[in-house]
């Protein structure tokens, strides 16, 4: 790349009389910049009045603004730069429960909160759903799911579902079914796939209360972990 550039007038002719440095390795005096119609040069200018957005000078200053940007240091935090949209992401809830017989519509394990769900853009798509029991049961599931702690309701383990605070309503993503379990292994799944559903929050996390439909009895206070996977924006 050539060290300097020329400066041309109307007609096109490169300028030769010692300048104004606008840039690095780009001279020209004040007096032969250009207007936009690159009819007349401007007349005599004080610093402050040189330049306008039309003319050389003003060009200089926007692509040394946006070189200035370029090189910045990337602010701390999280900071989705360009972006690729399906990566893959799994959280995991793992509450205490109560080793003791529950009955049908009892919360399990009180509110649960699923981190790192999002990234920046905080949001996504809801793929999969993985309820773990280390017990064999029979029983399925419902899971609500919130992009904000619903802090206005109180969901307590072993106790029936409450109804949801006025102010937890927006709150609100979806309730979502996990039906026939699997314990074939001993170890009792409970699986929704492919569910391909839109879902944002607040900051990385989403928070869920799991519903009971049967009456398990589990075996330990850690017999329950309930799994998110999802694709991040």
């Amino acid at each position: 790349m050539a060290d300097n550039y020329g400066v041309l007038d109307g007609s096109g002719n490169a300028l030769t009389k010692a300048g104004k440095d606008i840039g690095s390795g780009v001279q020209a005096d004040k007096a032969y910049l250009l207007d936009t119609a690159l009819a007349e040069p401007f007349g005599s200018k004080t610093d402050a009045a040189w330049g306008g957005s039309g003319t050389l000078a003003g060009l200089y200053s926007l692509f040394k603004g946006i070189y200035v940007a370029l090189v910045a240091p990337t602010p701390a935090g999280t900071n989705v730069i360009g972006g690729i949209l399906g990566r893959a992401s799994k959280s995991v809830a793992a509450p205490v429960v109560t080793a003791a017989a529950y009955a049908a519509g009892n919360v399990v394990g009180g509110l649960l909160t699923f981190t790192n769900v999002f990234d920046g853009a905080l949001s996504g798509y809801l793929q999969d759903i993985v309820v773990r029991t280390a017990s064999a049961q029979t029983t399925g599931y419902k899971l609500y799911l919130f992009s904000d702690n619903p802090t206005a309701t109180t969901f307590t383990d072993k106790t029936a579902l409450p109804a949801l605070a006025a102010a937890d309503r927006a709150k609100l993503l979806g309730v979502f079914s996990l039906g026939a379990a699997d314990n074939s292994l001993t170890t009792t799944l409970n699986q929704s796939d492919g569910l391909a559903t839109r879902i944002y929050g607040v900051s990385s996390s989403v928070y869920g209360v799991l519903v009971v439909l049967g009456t398990p009895t589990y075996a330990s206070t850690s017999d329950i972990s309930v799994e998110l996977r999802a694709d991040k924006d």
